[in-house]
């Protein structure tokens, strides 16, 4: 396990989206609209990847049979397990390793679920999440993050903020093995008020998890100009995702 790399997302855990029981929230329209596509996780084994924070872990747990969450990140396993033992939540079981490193013991779930995470990259972890359930679900980037603060210090860091694009690299490679998918295109706007505190630890891990070094007088000085009159930096960000399932 990349030591390093977790460590930078046990960092950002305490400030990553968790669990919420709001009806009308961007998870709730994802499972509503796997929903329409025929699927029910009602009653099945589920094979979360990448879970993080739980966010729709604990949903899907509240129907299913057993959940298998698993995550690099300790910290966010942490959030998860902390969130289902409020809600009395007890058939979801964490596993603290990375998607290659994870081992199914020739277990075949009812549905797999990727969603917004790194964790399925290579060709060959795509491969396994294929092979891990009869059912899979993925929801990647769709090459859309329009955040013009992200890119002023990408730019102020001698580099060009690249959106991530998961979901084009899933639809290609099951293009390529003729696999038959069904689509649907989200579209996401997120606005977050943060603390200038909060704001500079934010954009230092975005920068440092892209492998750059954060240079934080520049950051302050780009942030500065953004203050509201309570001191706040208020975020914009225009998200575009893919949910594909085959």
């Amino acid at each position: 396990m990349n030591n390093k790399k977790t460590n930078k997302w046990d960092e950002k855990a305490k400030n990553y989206a968790r669990y919420s029981p709001c009806k009308n929230s961007f998870e709730a329209n994802v499972l509503e609209a796997v929903k329409k596509m025929g699927i029910s996780f009602e009653d099945k084994t589920i094979l979360d990847v990448g879970c993080g924070t739980g966010v729709y872990t604990i949903r899907v747990a509240k129907v299913a049979k057993s959940v298998d969450g698993l995550d690099f990140s300790q910290n966010m396993l942490q959030i998860l397990r902390d969130d289902a033992l409020d809600l009395g939540i007890e058939n979801i079981k964490t596993h603290h390793t990375t998607w290659s490193d994870f081992d199914m013991k020739n277990r075949i779930y009812d549905i797999a679920l990727c969603t917004m995470s790194p964790a399925v990259k290579s060709e060959k972890e795509l491969e396994k999440f294929h092979s891990s359930a009869s059912i899979k679900i993925y929801l990647g980037w769709a090459g859309v993050r329009d955040n013009t603060i992200l890119d002023d210090l990408f730019l102020a860091h001698n580099s060009v903020y690249t959106p991530p694009n998961g979901a084009k690299r899933v639809k290609k490679w099951l293009q390529t093995e003729d696999i038959k998918y069904q689509l649907e295109n989200f579209e996401e706007l997120k606005i977050k008020i943060r603390s200038f505190k909060e704001a500079v630890e934010n954009y230092t891990w975005h920068l440092n998890v892209r492998g750059l070094e954060p240079d934080t007088k520049k950051i302050k000085k780009i942030l500065e100009s953004l203050r509201d009159e309570d001191g706040n930096i208020r975020e914009q960000t225009i998200n575009k995702m893919d949910l594909i399932v085959w």
